[in-house]
């Protein structure tokens, strides 16, 4: 009798562990900011505060600069009195670069909520930190890498922490003029209309950088090759997409305030069977979708996941229980 042989389809769940598994890209993703004392606390702990009581948290990222935060907190929050200028908070950028130390840098207050602003830990490292010495760096048919390391080896303010990596194969006759300049601008500044040119790795040698806390990458095309194929016709001039993302959300983290109200058990009253059927077990709060267009309502925030509803304007879902296939929403 033949050998036959057996196929196992494993479905990616999001929490796969394991050395042969790849990550999925959804399971390292943050529920809230975590708050910590200092840049050098693992950021896979607890921190000092897990910021569950956050309203609103906000990274912004430009290509080839330094990614910021911002997040509001209320004034009673619970952990308002750690929230202090020079802390770290730790948050995401995208679902590929996550737990993300971020330096406090304001700390904006008003009646009912204080705005949290931070900077990126590799800018706070390196925006105000000058290269030692006046004389350019140059050097005949040098690599992009090359460049770095003579940027980040020469900082008037040494930071051991910071590594390195570029993928970037050309070779140039670099000439960056450090005279006036910090090491974060000796990186990333752009050719600009009166300015030396290329007086910056990035305008020497193209590319792409990004950060993951104290590594800087940098790369010669960013990003995956999906292998798509745009076709077009004879003769095009210009061919252009934009996109926007402004005030889109990719997740919903509600929560609610808990006010039990007078105690049913007394010490006359302990009839627990009674006291279960007075007791309201529904939702604590709801969330209504308030937005334009509409948005549809998966089973888990993981890859697989089956559609299982949508959101419209004035939909509201409650919370506090399971959202099952059939439910009523108001």
């Amino acid at each position: 009798m033949a050998d036959t042989a057996t196929t196992t389809t494993t479905e990616d769940t999001g929490y796969s562990v394991g050395l042969d598994v790849d990550e999925s890209p959804y399971q390292d993703i943050m529920q809230c900011p975590l708050l910590m004392d200092n840049a050098v606390d693992d950021a896979a702990t607890q921190g000092e505060a897990s910021l569950f009581d956050f309203k609103e948290a906000k990274t912004t990222w430009v290509a080839n600069q330094v990614p910021t935060l911002q997040m509001t907190y209320p004034r009673n929050g619970k952990f308002i009195k750690l929230i202090q200028v020079e802390k770290i908070l730790v948050g995401d950028v995208n679902r590929i670069i996550t737990h993300q130390k971020f330096r406090i840098n304001e700390v904006l207050r008003s009646d009912q909520d204080i705005v949290v602003n931070a900077t990126h830990i590799i800018g706070e490292y390196l925006v105000n930190n000058p290269i030692k010495g006046s004389q350019p760096i140059t050097g005949a048919n040098v690599t992009a890498s090359w460049c770095i390391g003579e940027i980040l080896g020469h900082l008037a303010k040494p930071v051991p922490e910071i590594n390195y990596d570029s993928d970037v194969t050309k070779v140039a006759n670099a000439n960056i003029d450090i005279s006036n300049t910090n090491a974060l601008n000796a990186l990333l500044d752009p050719d600009q209309i009166g300015d030396k040119p290329a007086n910056s790795v990035l305008a020497q040698y193209g590319g792409d950088f990004y950060f993951d806390n104290t590594t800087i990458y940098h790369r010669e095309h960013a990003g995956r090759d999906r292998n798509i194929t745009v076709r077009y016709g004879q003769n095009i001039t210009s061919y252009s997409q934009q996109k926007t993302i402004n005030d889109m959300y990719v997740g919903i983290y509600a929560y609610a305030d808990y006010n039990p109200g007078p105690a049913l058990a007394t010490l006359d009253n302990v009839d627990w069977n009674g006291l279960a059927n007075q007791s309201d077990w529904g939702s604590v709060a709801s969330v209504t979708y308030n937005a334009a267009g509409s948005v549809d309502i998966y089973n888990a925030p993981v890859k697989g996941a089956q559609v299982i509803g949508q959101l419209t304007t004035g939909t509201q879902i409650q919370i506090g229980k399971p959202i099952h296939d059939g439910d009523t929403v108001a």
